[in-house]
């Protein structure tokens, strides 16, 4: 089972909130097709990162909350640059960091082509990686009837203003921003495919009006483990016990 990280960039347009995702390249192992949210595994550098060029603050603890792990939040701004194209980064110091678009466009073009690595290019650009806006969302583990089994940690995050979101067109097409409501009717409909745990998810974003509500969720809501059962074919389902408390 590998570990993994997703976020959910989140911005405010009009009077809804927006979620930026991606649709899989038909050529992907894994879900081709679909349409995810940025992320993918948590690996070696990312755990570097997290001890070096990673601000973040100490969680409160509350009841019935699992706790984050900052290498998965390192994963999880990682490959929303790799995918989306959007940093969260500030200055060593903690202070606003001025990025560059072009800057941005050429590291990101480096690491797909692997003639650097994120730390290199933190490093390069004097800059950390910041978390203190990364919300703790889920916990969710692939059930054992999948040949890909992932242990996945799910952030949301309010996306740069600043900065233009586009898919890799490598791993991933057609980005977009998107009202939950919106997504899960095209679902619906049969012309947004999803598996299960981004449908769960934007069924509970799109309770929340605005990315303040949904903001102070985030950061307040319980964290269980949860792992779906199959229920009928192809189909899956989460126990009863943790509906509403995921």
């Amino acid at each position: 089972m590998r570990p993994a990280a997703t976020v959910m960039l989140a911005r405010e347009h009009g009077r809804s909130v927006e979620i930026y995702m991606l649709r899989r390249s038909s050529r992907s192992a894994f879900l081709p097709e679909m349409f995810v949210f940025p992320g993918g595994a948590v690996d070696a550098e990312d755990v570097q990162i997290a001890r070096a060029l990673l601000l973040r603050e100490r969680e409160p603890p509350i009841a019935g909350r699992e706790p984050s792990d900052p290498a998965f939040e390192v994963a999880a701004l990682r490959e929303a640059f790799e995918e989306s194209g959007m940093l969260l980064a500030a200055r060593p110091d903690g202070s606003p960091a001025i990025l560059d678009a072009a800057q941005l466009r050429a590291g990101r073009a480096a690491l797909h082509a692997g003639t650097t690595t994120f730390s290199e290019f933190l490093r390069e650009l004097r800059i950390v990686v910041d978390a203190r806006t990364l919300c703790h969302f889920s916990h969710w583990i692939t059930p054992p009837s999948e040949n890909r089994r992932f242990d996945t940690h799910f952030y949301l995050a309010a996306a740069p203003g600043d900065q233009i979101a586009s898919s890799d067109e490598l791993e991933t097409f057609a980005g977009l921003w998107i009202s939950p409501q919106e997504a899960l009717r095209r679902n619906r409909e049969g012309d947004f495919p999803m598996i299960f745990p981004t449908i769960k998810h934007l069924s509970r974003l799109a309770e929340y009006p605005t990315l303040a509500a949904l903001s102070l969720y985030a950061k307040t809501k319980e964290i269980h483990v949860v792992e779906p059962v199959v229920s009928g074919k192809h189909h899956f389902a989460i126990h009863p016990d943790l509906e509403s408390r995921w």
